[in-house]
Order: C-alpha cells, then structure tokens, then sequence
C-alpha cells in the first residue's frame, strides 16, 4: 500500500480515504453491534419474558458513561501531543530568529550568507518533512558550518559560544519536531479498548430496546454519526496535518516576516 507523507512521517492512509473509509466503516460497525443488540433483546424476551428495565438502565448507563471516559482519555491523549508538536514548531522558529539577530556580530561578508540560509529554511520549514528531501538537510549542515567556522576563527571569544549554542539549538529544534512527528501514534491497546467500550455500550444500547419490545429508533442514526465522526476527529487530530485539523505555518510564516522587515531597518 502507497504510504503518504504526515509531517515528514509515513502513515497508512491518504486523507480523503481517512474521510470516506473511517467514518463509514466505524458507522456501520456501530449499527450493526446496536442491531446484533437489538436482535439479542428480542430473544431474552420472547424466552424469559421481561427484565427489571431498572436493571438494564443501569447497565447502559455505566456502559456509556465509560464510553464517554474513554473518548474524553483518548481525545486528550492526542490533544495533548496536538499541542506538543505545535510547541516545537514556536520553538524551532525562535532558535531560528536567534540565530538570525546574532548574524549581526559574524564578519560583514558572512552575515548576509547566514541570513540568507536562514531565510531559505524558515520557506523549507513550512513543508512537510519529507517533501523538504535533501534541502532542509543540506540548508541545516551550511547553517551549522557557517556557526562552526565562527566559533573556530574566534576561539577565545564568549560571544563565539553563543553563536555555536544558537546554531545547535536550530538543530536541536528541528529534532525535537522530529521526534514529536514520529511518536504522535495512539497506542494499539488504547485504541483497542475504546472500540471495545463503544461496542459494549452500543450493544446494550441495542439490547434494551429489543429486551424493551420497543421498535428501532431513528434517532439512533444521529448517536451512530456521531460516534463515527467523533472516532475520526481522534483519529484525524492525531495526524495533525494533511486532514482537517491542519498544524499552521503561521509562527514561521510571522517570523519570517519579521525577521525581513527587521533586516530591511522597517
């Protein structure tokens, strides 16, 4: 199967099969465990006559107030590394200007050429990753080099120390975005009880009405949508981008705004 690009990441699925696999899948999935339910009730029923509903009321509220527990877990699971990928981007982009106010103290024939780096990776930087290729690569080893060669030519000099440790931090930064983009992934067991919660709870959903002899709601269509389109935005926000919930270039975008009109004396 063709793997796409996530910030640089593989995943599975494109985002147009995310939007038109999962939610159906998960729609149906649904229906049929509140229909396999429905059935069951139907059975108990006509062989055992009617339950306390008092006992299955409580069932099916426990039942989905733990479904509700586990959304809310699992949604801030992701919300949380939403954030944290977020974070690094601000992060990389204020190593970036650092960098970029120090070139004032490099010679005035290698000022312009590291600012001119700079502004070359904060563009490579609004791409994903892995469309980046090479280049960011490339872009980062000059960066690094031109703060080396600083440092080196100025041994004895504090300020030389700065420039290697700002120039180390735009490494560090683009790593720890890295990294973050890399371990963003819901963790199979997590995944695998909210699935088995949402069918345990639907499925009583279902056995009530059918131990109830109540006919099928159409009601239920609008909880199976939802539960579907919730289960997606989990999944759609732990991705993070190429979805509908999309991280923004904005912080790099503002700062190289800034970092021009800062170099232009506007």
């Amino acid at each position: 199967m063709q793997r796409a690009a996530w910030d640089g990441v593989s995943t599975p699925l494109q985002f147009g099969a995310w939007l038109w696999v999962i939610v159906p899948v998960i729609a149906l999935i649904v229906a049929a465990t509140v229909e396999v339910g429905y059935r069951l009730g139907r059975w108990v029923r006509a062989r055992h006559g009617d339950e306390p509903d008092e006992l299955t009321a409580d069932l099916t509220t426990a039942a989905l107030g733990l479904l509700g527990l586990m959304l809310a877990f699992t949604f801030g699971w992701t919300a949380t590394r939403f954030d944290g990928r977020r974070e690094s981007r601000i992060e990389e982009a204020q190593a970036i200007a650092t960098l970029y106010h120090l070139a004032d103290v490099l010679p005035p024939a290698e000022a312009p050429r590291l600012r001119a780096l700079l502004d070359r990776y904060m563009v490579a930087t609004q791409q994903p990753l892995e469309e980046a290729g090479t280049s960011g690569t490339g872009l980062r080893r000059e960066i690094w080099q031109t703060a080396v060669t600083f440092a080196t030519e100025h041994a004895s000099s504090q300020i030389a120390d700065i420039v290697l440790v700002a120039g180390l931090r735009v490494l560090d930064a683009h790593l720890s975005r890295s990294i973050l983009a890399t371990s963003s992934w819901i963790p199979s067991g997590i995944s695998a009880g909210l699935f088995g919660v949402m069918i345990c709870a639907m499925g009583l959903v279902g056995y009530r009405y059918g131990e109830r002899g109540s006919r099928r709601s159409p009601a239920l269509v609008f909880v199976v949508v939802a539960l579907a389109l919730v289960v997606y935005l989990i999944a759609d926000l732990n991705r993070a981008i190429g979805g509908a919930i999309q991280l923004s270039t904005q912080p790099m975008r503002q700062t190289q705004y800034e970092l021009r009109a800062w170099s232009q004396g506007q």
